[in-house]
């Protein structure tokens, strides 16, 4: 990895930056491997500034950096190492100085400035300095980059950071030109001439020093190599002959290893093959059978709401009579005779319905709401200063297309009645309201009796107990119960007038929105 790693800084210098990113992938991938998270990192930054090449590379280009360099800044998070992030950052950074993307670049080359002042690197900091400077520069706050450019120059002359002098210099002079400062512009442009000179001289001067030092090295290990060279020939020689007969006996070895390998793993995958396509087979069966007994479960838990429904059906039917033929007695036992025939022939009617309708579940609402009018007509006719009652159905619904549960408003409407208004002395009203909202039926029952309250301290609520409600609460449960339909209920709130006094109850029935 290393090696691969060197050959990529070398294209890199070479400014060949295609095979410098080939062979810096290649590094990242080995030292994956290896598990060398650190120079994971630095693999990572190499490529980065391998895809930005001379700066003139599409954007699809630096996103991909972008990209690279965040990964690696992430991997130098998790090593809490500081130095290795502020590098990966400047790679961020100019990926987004090459998008024209400044002020982000800005924020993350901060971030590498405050973490070298705390490691308290004054090379890493005189650096950070120029680069904050040159993004000045790029986004034309002049007066910022020379602030920061200077900051940078004094750094770099205590540090003796001579390979920061041309960038430095290079940048102040472009700040001083855009200011109109030409004496300074001309100052640092001479400043960096003389740079240019020196650093030419003496990079010279190096390689020359270099030459002759790699000129006499090799002279010296060429003399020693020729005289080694003929004794490893012979040593050579004799070693592939070993070699030779070693290779052959271990080839012999593994190629017998092999074969009995080979056979046992064909039994293993063998039996393996067959034990998987048993367990697939097995979990096929059981999936079958959970389907079956979860089918089973779901047709059970809809007979026992069928029949629990029917169950509470058939209790209130009795409960409804019983009320009705109460009220016959009542008008015959007071002598209202013509009263007590109205009576029966309107209960005639109500009966048969009710007897034709006892055993389904539901009925159209154009039923329902006949049931209760006959019932209304029935109370009113009872009662001796009666009571005005209207039902009120909104345009928008259409009675004999909507089913509700049988007998669900009749016994709200006798609560109302018997609880309500029976105590009252003049002006009884009863209103029942019909309308629709989204996915449901909403029925409201209103009435301007003597309230809950005051009901409740009444000896009539103690000979009229309300079973039929009861019942109602109970058949709502069981339809809240069945998942394929909305969520239904009860509530009942009491009215007040202006003196704050009980004015009467309003009952809100909500039901799903079923059509015929």
């Amino acid at each position: 990895a290393s090696t691969t790693n060197s050959i990529g800084l070398a294209y890199l210098g070479l400014k060949r930056y295609d095979e410098a990113y080939e062979y810096f992938s290649e590094a990242y991938m080995l030292d994956h491997l290896l598990n060398k998270p650190a120079k994971e990192a630095a693999d990572l930054t190499n490529m980065c500034y391998a895809l930005h090449g001379k700066g003139d590379r599409p954007d699809s280009l630096y996103h991909k950096a972008l990209k690279i360099g965040i990964q690696a800044m992430d991997l130098c998070k998790k090593l809490d190492n500081k130095q290795l992030m502020i590098t990966s950052i400047e790679a961020i950074a100019l990926s987004l100085v090459h998008l024209k993307r400044y002020d982000e670049s800005m924020r993350y080359q901060q971030q590498a400035l405050s973490m070298a002042e705390e490691l308290g690197s004054n090379p890493l900091i005189a650096e950070q300095l120029y680069l904050i400077a040159q993004l000045y520069n790029y986004k034309g706050e002049y007066i910022k980059a020379i602030e920061y450019g200077l900051k940078s120059e004094q750094i770099a002359k205590e540090e003796s950071l001579y390979m920061l002098f041309h960038d430095i210099y290079n940048g102040l002079t472009t700040s001083y030109e855009k200011t109109g400062n030409w004496r300074k512009a001309f100052e640092y442009s001479k400043k960096l001439n003389e740079v240019l000179d020196s650093t030419y001289q003496t990079q010279i001067a190096e390689q020359l020093k270099r030459f002759e030092s790699e000129k006499k090295d090799n002279q010296i290990n060429l003399l020693s190599s020729e005289n080694e060279l003929k004794e490893k020939q012979n040593q050579l020689l004799k070693a592939q002959n070993k070699a030779a007969h070693a290779l052959l006996q271990r080839n012999r070895i593994f190629l017998v290893a092999a074969i009995i390998f080979i056979a046992l793993l064909t039994a293993l995958l063998y039996v393996l093959d067959r034990n998987r396509k048993t367990k697939i087979m097995h979990i096929r069966q059981l999936k079958h059978l959970n389907e079956e007994l979860n089918k089973q479960k779901e047709e059970i838990l809809r007979v026992n709401n069928i029949l629990e429904l029917k169950a509470l059906r058939a209790q209130m039917n009795p409960h409804f009579i019983f009320n009705c033929m109460s009220s016959i007695q009542e008008c015959m036992l007071t002598g209202r005779t013509d009263d007590a025939n109205t009576y029966l022939s309107k209960l005639s009617r109500l009966l048969r319905m009710v007897l034709e309708y006892s055993d389904d579940e539901s009925v159209s609402l154009d039923k329902e709401l006949e049931m209760l009018q006959l019932y209304l007509m029935l109370e009113s006719v009872r009662l001796k200063e009666g009571f005005n009652y209207e039902i009120k159905v909104s345009e928008d619904i259409f009675p004999e297309e909507i089913k509700v549960p049988t007998l669900i408003l009749q016994p709200f409407a006798e609560n109302a009645i018997w609880h309500g208004l029976l105590n009252k002395k003049a002006n009884r009203k009863l209103s029942i309201c019909i309308d629709s909202d989204d996915d449901l039926l909403t029925c409201i029952i209103e009435d301007n009796g003597i309230g809950r309250q005051q009901a409740m301290v009444n000896p009539l609520r103690r000979k009229h107990e309300s079973k039929g409600i009861k019942l109602i609460e109970k058949r709502l449960q069981i339809i809240n119960g069945n998942p394929s339909k909305n969520h239904s209920g009860i509530v009942i709130e009491d009215l007040y007038n202006d003196g704050k006094e009980a004015s009467g109850t309003k009952v809100k029935i909500m039901l799903p929105l079923l059509l015929s």
